[in-house]
């Protein structure tokens, strides 16, 4: 299977263009390279560092072609920091394109969601300072804590069970879990099925996972600090974008 750069649909390999946005899939390819410009440098292309109370900070100017982010000597050190590696991500800029390729998948690099976004199995979404997991079937995961409930709730035994959410921490601990049995499960910080209650950056009703047939998607909730994609693979950025690594908000801007 192909997945989309774009809308992250997954497309059977004999297609050429994503069957739901309509996108070449030769860009998902892993071996594709953006086109580098006519003239060497790109113009007014950088991440700047958005600071908590909303504002820009410091800026990093973007070459055309590939650029290492992490910490060290690299294109551009985001400093020492215990959640950001040596080798984190790698954003490649070209002509009209660009993309984020998550290297270091220990804590992950992640994009601000602008619509709704279909999940695959093990997608991680990041909710104020909470990484959510989501996964298809009811297999019992391995490693969790004894006094931990993994599958959320007794209505496994319904049978009326889509898949299920889980919380992982640091090292990927179990934290928590909660079945999808209802067409949508409600994250926020004061209501909802998954109440993350002591986490001043969610909102009071943040994000929904919604079910559609055999698909699971996120939909933010017109949250105040937004939600999160984790970057598997290669992943489009377009102007504008926010991209969360370790402690750092940026913000993808051309032009």
């Amino acid at each position: 299977m192909i997945r989309c750069v774009f809308c992250g649909t997954e497309n059977d390999e004999i297609f050429t263009y994503c069957l739901n946005c309509g996108k070449p899939l030769e860009q998902s390819m892993q071996t594709f390279k953006a086109k580098a410009p006519a003239s060497a440098p790109v113009e007014n292309v950088k991440l700047v560092i958005v600071k908590s109370d909303g504002t820009d900070g410091s800026s990093f100017p973007l070459k055309a072609g590939e650029n290492v982010l992490g910490r060290g000597p690299v294109d551009i050190d985001l400093g020492v920091d215990p959640r950001i590696a040596s080798r984190h991500a790698v954003i490649d800029v070209g002509r009209d394109v660009a993309f984020i390729d998550g290297v270091d998948m220990t804590f992950g690099s992640f994009v601000r969601l602008r619509e709704p976004r279909v999940l695959a199995d093990r997608d991680r979404v990041r909710i104020g300072h909470a990484v959510l997991e989501y996964r298809t079937g009811l297999q019992r995961p391995q490693g969790g804590a004894a006094d931990v409930e993994t599958l959320g709730s007794s209505a496994a035994q319904t049978g009326n069970v889509f898949g299920r959410i889980l919380r992982v921490g640091p090292n990927d601990t179990l934290l928590g879990g909660w079945l999808l049995n209802k067409a949508e499960t409600l994250v926020g910080r004061t209501q909802g099925d998954i109440v993350l209650g002591q986490d001043g950056f969610v909102s009071s009703r943040h994000a929904i996972f919604a079910v559609n047939g055999n698909e699971c998607s996120i939909k933010d909730q017109n949250s105040t600090n937004g939600t999160f994609l984790m970057v598997r693979g290669r992943v489009a950025i377009n102007n504008g974008d926010q991209i969360l690594i370790g402690p750092h908000l940026l913000r993808f801007q051309r032009g």
